[in-house]
């Protein structure tokens, strides 16, 4: 749900009216498993592991990396797994980096690239840190 509302965001600010509801998500969490608590979910998850390795697998033999993408042109956003050639920005990508390529007529064949960290702990521990000093401030 957090790239999906990323999205949403990412397409409103850019003019578009769409709704969560539009936004097409191929999850990470198998079906069967998102209704189990904590312990449940941990005890199940491994037999998905055969699922996971053949398609890693099958990437690899065409030269690929598996990547969770998203994509929003005016008509759609696509949230899933692709795969995505090696030697490509995504494929490239290493640890928590984010990468966005912008599209654009003027860059049609060539986008835009903005690459970076994601969040990672020591990032999310510092926001965290900061609201909490500004909350304390406001109190």
């Amino acid at each position: 749900e957090d790239v999906a509302r990323k999205f949403l965001i990412l397409a409103r600010t850019c003019g578009y009216t769409f709704e969560r509801d539009q936004i097409k998500v191929e999850s990470l969490v198998p079906k069967e498993l998102i209704d189990y608590q904590v312990n449940g979910f941990l005890d199940h998850l491994s037999f998905y592991d055969d699922h996971w390795k053949n398609r890693n697998s099958q990437a690899l033999l065409n030269n690929k990396r598996l990547r969770y993408t998203g994509e929003f042109t005016p008509d759609r956003i696509e949230i899933g797994i692709k795969e995505v050639p090696t030697d490509s920005p995504l494929g490239g990508l290493r640890k928590t980096d984010n990468l966005i390529q912008i599209y654009s007529e003027r860059y049609a064949d060539s986008p835009i690239v903005i690459q970076g960290p994601g969040a990672g702990k020591e990032v999310t521990a510092a926001g965290v840190l900061s609201d909490i000093i500004q909350i304390s401030k406001s109190i």
